[in-house]
């Protein structure tokens, strides 16, 4: 089954293999990827980088607000969370998107034993026949940067055989606020950066 990743933003990288990185997190560590099956559930899938550095303070993390000349800004990282919450996730857009997905995809955390190092990623099923942004809901309750190119997230289709074809095309998304892609990349510019450990000060901002 051929599954296609749309490339919508300049930023958006990926790898098929991470097998080099994996074996440097466990330098001096109890190697649990010796297991070929641990192995192979480490190998499989894609992997998508992150692109950016961001930014986490134990409970918070730094947001950087991009505006346009014509008044439309966007948050980066976007939020998620309630404002009567005081535990909220970085949404981090990775510049990937599905459209029209033919099988389930589960996106999870890199599933190295070592690898995400105190990062939270929570693991999301994009079920078939979604289109819409590929989006990593990020928490860290230590002092951290999450690095620019570091392997964020694993996708794995639930199905036996697949390969992903990456197509390079500019989309936007229906229900979906604070999107960059190649339509809009060069129309935003950093205005200011903030951060807060409650919902209600990004809305009051």
């Amino acid at each position: 089954m051929e599954i296609e990743i749309i490339k919508r933003a300049s930023f958006a990288t990926l790898k098929d293999r991470i097998i080099e990185d994996i074996l440097e997190t466990e330098k001096s560590k109890v190697t649990p990827s010796r297991c070929p099956a641990i192995n192979k559930a480490y190998n499989r899938g894609i992997f998508i980088l992150n692109p950016k550095d961001y930014y986490f303070k134990e409970k918070y993390f730094i947001v950087n607000e991009y505006s346009s000349l014509s008044g439309k800004k966007i948050l980066d990282p976007g939020i998620i969370g309630t404002p009567d919450s005081n535990h909220i996730y970085a949404r981090i857009d990775l510049g990937f998107s599905f459209e029209n997905i033919p099988c389930d995809i589960l996106a999870t955390p890199i599933l190295a034993s070592y690898f995400n190092n105190n990062f939270e990623i929570p693991a999301v099923i994009y079920n078939k026949g979604y289109s819409g942004p590929i989006l990593a809901p990020v928490s860290c309750e230590f002092d951290k940067i999450l690095f620019k190119g570091t392997p964020i997230l694993q996708l794995n289709p639930l199905v036996e055989e697949f390969s992903f074809k990456v197509i390079i095309k500019n989309i936007d998304h229906v229900g979906f606020e604070g999107l960059f892609n190649f339509g809009n990349e060069d129309k935003f510019s950093l205005s200011k950066n903030f951060h807060s450990n409650n919902l209600n000060d990004f809305i009051n901002n």
